[in-house]
């Protein structure tokens, strides 16, 4: 297994003790840039120094349990129509990361977001088509766009459909990918056996 650690541009000593430990971790490279390059072509210069058959996309501010890595990994080995895996995330309030767990954005579930529809019934397939509500978490199943935060694919994959689109600085990438994973006739699956704190 090899940690790709992209440091976009910090101004703390975080990259300075990240080199020293990676000196004894020969399986750890870490890659500093100077300036902050956004959460897609940070993530694109990870994979161009990969040479794995999966990448994980892990964000910085999450905590990561044994099984968050081993379990979802054997599951999009098993499965080759699968495209993507991502696992339930917690927040640091114990709360679910909805923002994981979601539908296509369109206009209908901008307005059932906003204007509060999509909070009053949570279990509606109607109004809350956007965090996907209706479906029972703790179940394996199919979903249209997991976050940038924790997402598992085939490396071959993402090259194949164009890597993230470095157009996007931040946030909007993750759902840009999603569809073209979809496109490209692959499943995005949530699977929430396994779990890992998300600290946004």
């Amino acid at each position: 297994m090899q940690v790709i650690v992209v440091d976009n541009g910090s101004k703390d000593n975080s990259v300075v003790m990240l080199k020293k430990y990676a000196k004894r971790q020969p399986n750890l490279i870490v890659i500093e840039s100077s300036e902050n390059l956004g959460f897609a072509k940070g993530n694109n210069v990870g994979v161009d120094a990969c040479d794995a058959k999966h990448v994980l996309f892990l964000n910085s501010d999450t905590v990561v349990k044994r099984y968050s890595l081993v379990k979802p990994l054997k599951y999009l080995k098993t499965h080759p129509k699968v495209g993507a895996v991502t696992i339930k995330l917690y927040l640091k309030d114990g709360s679910i990361d909805y923002d994981n767990h979601r539908g296509f954005p369109t206009p209908w579930t901008a307005i059932t977001k906003f204007s509060g529809l999509a909070s009053l019934f949570p279990k509606s397939m109607f109004f809350n088509s956007y965090h996907l509500g209706f479906k029972k978490l703790d179940k394996i199943h199919q979903i249209p766009v997991a976050a940038g935060s924790y997402m598992m694919m085939p490396t071959k994959l993402f090259r194949q459909i164009g890597m993230w689109d470095e157009t996007y600085f931040f946030y909007g990438e993750d759902i840009d990918l999603c569809y073209r994973i979809n496109q490209a006739g692959y499943k995005i699956i949530y699977y929430p056996k396994v779990s890992t704190l998300h600290l946004r």
